[in-house]
């Protein structure tokens, strides 16, 4: 079989360029446990051992973090009733919510107030308790106060790290508190009857000043009863709007009527006579419509005090009164026209002239507006009035209760000394309450070892890069994973021959790809998104692959700048691309390789390093139709031709390189951001290229063979072409093409290599 029908067998002929492939229509979303296996997969060792270190130290620390604590309680009975001599007082009849009571004293005992005397009292100072701020603090930490409900006692417990404390603690609240609430004595009377005595003075000097607003507020209008003067100035006012409609229909009798297009007098149809159309035709009932809306919000505003408060009820009256107001005018509105159009009488003397009525509705109209203001003025004075008069109602009711609570007071002055509680104090506590030291140990080790997953998951998250296979295969969805290449940093056999297999598994995949026979060679750029990536060892050992199966196969090396192909080949100072794209022809440039069907196109020399016969032919001078040129005249020659190029992101040449091939392989190595595959993949999209997949580089031995469990190789199907020498120290330093070349020393085959020129 001739290399033409080789090459036939291992292709599937495609008819144009594959779209790029739909993102599924719904994303499973990852779930908590499988998102933590994905962070923490090869780091469980690492996180292991950190979870240990950090447990025994948190089990250390929170064995450490507390010692005994002692508890010291107290009582406090608080008794229902006490005598009383005349009065029926709080304090000598059962309140009527006695639970309740006790529950405020069972609050007041925590009362700031309290806690701040207590911590100055002394046999608590002598015990070593700290002064404040810092002993009210640890105090109020300390008390612990419990009521059961029903009960008529109250229980205090004070817990320190020291006995004695505990007990000088407990002690020293409940004696501050009988201070501050439950003993009245002779002091506290009098502090009450003092503030009982200044808020009768104060009660009597604000019904005095009341009194004095109302009566200033009247003086304009010699009376406080405003009622009797606000319906005789509406009663003016309604006759000032009654004599200025009159005017009105006057002038309107007097005014031709309007003439319509063909020349007569207009006879429109009368309409509805509603209140509303009456007011466009009237400005005083439009006036007192506007009047009601806006009364109607002050009764809503109102309303918050209660239906049968005094303002509500005057409000409400208002609008009754305004409503009667809007009634009767829009009935005299109605009677008018009605008139007019049976009788046609005028409202004033049949004498009166256009101009007089005009003035005497002017005057009119100026007298109305001082009325409505006066009317608005007397409202409005009318309803402060009201007001005070509610509020010193109040005051004087207030006054009234203060002055009872006087006499009560001085009644049942020795019933109020005495109280209503009795303090039970607390004794010293014979041991331990509590003890938590190992329960804190325990958290403080499961804290600890949380943290040290924490942490190694942290890494994880800030960090983000592809290290397993099924990530990327998961992530990067639109375009497929073409293989996998293994981390041959170790030289064992067994990744060399899955090295091999996944090169030549790469190499089938991408000739599904390739063009047929009679449209000319297929190029493929092998590029990565960053140097350093494996792309140029993968287009060495593509090449030889490609080469092994019988296909003439060309390797570029477009990297303009770092010249790693060229340099591993041993073609760094041979013509070569820079020479091809300023017109040299590409059969003096090709250099052909010792195995047989591959040959190299190396970058080319370049004044910048040294002299050159061709001149200086750099990244920034090569353009998409050089390229095209080279691609064209290459595609002739050769069956399979392989580009490899500079990073994707960091170099000129790559850009150009992809307009201008077929397809487009992008090498992800394990660790890789995917943050820069993605931005990888959108500058192809960007520019055009057609990306055949990813091949996912320095995969895990598990990963390797993961992915080949599914594909169906027998190692004497695709026999490489030994050669004819060892190794070089040139090729030595790529695992890749020392995998290939163990292959093909160890697999054998009727093919053999042949001598070539460097």
């Amino acid at each position: 079989m001739n290399v033409e029908n080789q090459m036939q067998v291992h292709r599937v002929t495609v008819t144009g360029p594959p779209g790029r492939p739909e993102a599924p229509a719904e994303s499973g979303q990852v779930g908590a446990l499988a998102l933590l296996h994905r962070h923490l997969r090869g780091r469980y060792a690492m996180a292991i051992a950190l979870g240990l270190v950090l447990a025994v130290i948190g089990g250390v620390s929170g064995f450490m973090l507390a010692g005994p604590q002692y508890t010291s309680e107290a009582l406090l009975q608080v008794r229902p009733t006490i005598p009383r001599t005349l009065y029926q007082t709080d304090e000598n009849q059962i309140p009527p919510m006695f639970e309740n009571f006790v529950a405020t004293q069972a609050a007041l005992i925590e009362a700031p107030r309290v806690f701040e005397v207590a911590v100055e009292d002394a046999e608590l100072v002598a015990a070593g308790w700290e002064p404040r701020p810092r002993g009210i603090s640890r105090l109020k930490q300390a008390i612990s106060v419990k009521y059961r409900r029903g009960s008529q006692v109250i229980s205090i417990e004070a817990t320190c790290d020291d006995p004695t404390q505990a007990q000088k603690a407990v002690n020293a609240v409940l004696r501050a508190y009988h201070t501050l609430y439950g003993e009245q004595g002779i002091a506290r009377y009098n502090e009450r009857i003092s503030e009982l005595q200044t808020r009768r003075a104060t009660l009597e000097n604000e019904a005095a000043a009341k009194r004095s607003s109302i009566l200033n507020l009247s003086a304009r209008f010699v009376t406080d009863e405003l009622d009797p003067l606000l319906e005789a100035r509406l009663s003016e006012m309604f006759d000032l709007e009654r004599q200025i409609r009159e005017v009105i229909y006057t002038i309107a009798s007097i005014e031709p009527p309007p003439v319509d297009e063909q020349g007569g007098a207009s006879e429109a149809s009368p309409p509805d006579l509603t209140v509303e159309y009456l007011a466009t035709l009237d400005a005083e009932l439009k006036d007192l419509l506007a009047e009601r809306q806006a009364l109607d919000a002050e009764i809503e505003t109102a309303r918050r005090f209660g239906p049968r408060h005094v303002q509500t009820r005057r409000l409400e009256e208002d609008r009754r009164i305004l409503e009667t107001r809007i009634t009767s005018r829009a009935a005299q509105i109605r009677e008018w026209i009605e008139s007019r159009g049976t009788t046609g009488d005028p409202a004033l003397p049949p004498d009166t002239t256009l101009p007089q009525a005009k003035a005497l509705l002017t005057r009119l109209t100026a007298d109305l507006e001082a009325k409505r203001q006066e009317v608005a003025e007397i409202r409005a004075t009318r309803r402060t009035i009201d007001e005070l008069r509610v509020e010193e109602e109040r005051t004087r009711a207030s006054l009234a209760e203060t002055v009872l609570a006087l006499e009560q007071q001085n009644v049942e002055r020795q019933n109020i000394q005495q109280g209503r509680v009795d303090p039970i104090y607390g004794d010293l506590p014979s041991g331990p309450s509590r003890d938590r030291r190992f329960q804190l140990a325990v958290l403080g080790g499961l804290a600890g070892a949380g943290l040290g997953v924490g942490l190694v998951l942290l890494v994880g998250l800030l960090k983000p890069s592809y290290r397993y296979l099924d990530e990327i295969e998961e992530a990067e969805t639109i375009v497929p994973v073409l293989g996998t290449l293994p981390d041959l940093t170790s030289r064992a056999e067994d990744l060399d021959s899955l090295a091999s297999l996944s090169v030549h598994h790469l190499r089938n995949m991408l000739s599904m790809q390739a063009r047929p026979r009679r449209d000319g060679g297929t190029a493929f750029v092998i590029t990565s998104a960053r140097p350093g990536d494996g792309k140029t060892s993968l287009t060495v050992a593509l090449g030889m692959s490609f080469a092994a199966q019988g296909a003439r196969t060309l390797v570029i090396d477009a990297d303009l700048v770092g010249h790693g192909l060229s340099s591993s080949m041993g073609f760094q100072e041979r013509d070569g691309l820079r020479q091809v794209a300023q017109g040299a022809a590409l059969e003096g440039a090709v250099c052909e390789s010792r195995f047989s069907g591959f040959w190299v196109l190396p970058a080319g020399t370049s004044t910048r390093h040294g002299a050159s016969r061709n001149g200086s032919y750099e990244a920034e001078h090569l353009s998409a139709d050089t390229m095209l040129k080279v691609m064209e005249e290459a595609r002739r020659r050769f069956d399979i031709i392989l580009i490899d190029t500079g990073p994707l992101m960091g170099s000129l040449e790559a850009n150009v390189v992809a307009t201008v091939a077929d397809r487009i392989v992008l090498t992800v190595p394990r660790g890789q951001d995917p943050r820069l595959v993605r931005a990888a993949l959108g500058r192809l999209h960007s520019i055009g290229a057609v990306c055949a997949g990813l091949v996912f580089n320095r995969a895990t031995a598990g990963d390797l063979r993961s992915s080949m469990s599914t594909v169906s190789f027998h190692s004497q199907s695709m026999r490489t072409a030994g050669t004819k020498e060892t190794e070089s120290a040139v090729e030595s330093r790529h695992a890749l093409v020392r995998a290939i070349l163990m292959s093909g020393k160890s697999g054998g085959g009727d093919s053999t290599p042949t001598e070539s020129d460097t």
